[in-house]
């Protein structure tokens, strides 16, 4: 399946006439998904009402069919509980994704190193791998 079909089926799910925003996203998303690049994530943002959940529960339900991973994770538990209604897929926090990678780093690392850790500050990030 090429990105064109991709493409053609993800419309073919998505319950409204798109706006010439949402199509070019559904063509964008075809391009993403057979770049070949499986280090590449794809982030939806949007204002309130421009369709962000209704293309995410179009774009599941196409992925699903392909057998294609995919993560949904939302900025707010709130949002995330949105998303899983709207997909039918499950979705979590961005944070809780984060939390369980870290989780697991540090398991890997044995002794609970810190290179999993995350840290906003970096004078903060260098102070706790100086700890070791």
């Amino acid at each position: 399946m090429d990105s064109r079909i991709l493409t053609d089926s993800i419309l073919s799910n998505f319950p409204y006439d798109p706006t010439p925003d949402q199509r070019r996203f559904i063509e964008q998303f075809g391009d993403f998904l057979y770049s070949g690049n499986q280090n590449e994530v794809m982030l939806v943002t949007g204002y309130a009402g421009t369709g962000k959940t209704t293309l995410v529960a179009s774009l599941v339900q196409v992925l699903r069919a392909l057998n294609k991973g995919f993560v949904l994770l939302a900025p707010t538990g709130r949002a995330a509980k949105v998303l899983s209604q709207y997909s039918g897929f499950p979705a979590s926090t961005i944070h809780k994704k984060i939390e369980i990678t870290r989780d697991r780093d540090r398991s890997n690392m044995g002794g609970g190193g810190h290179g999993g850790s995350f840290c906003q500050d970096p004078q903060r990030a260098g102070r706790d791998h100086d700890q070791g």
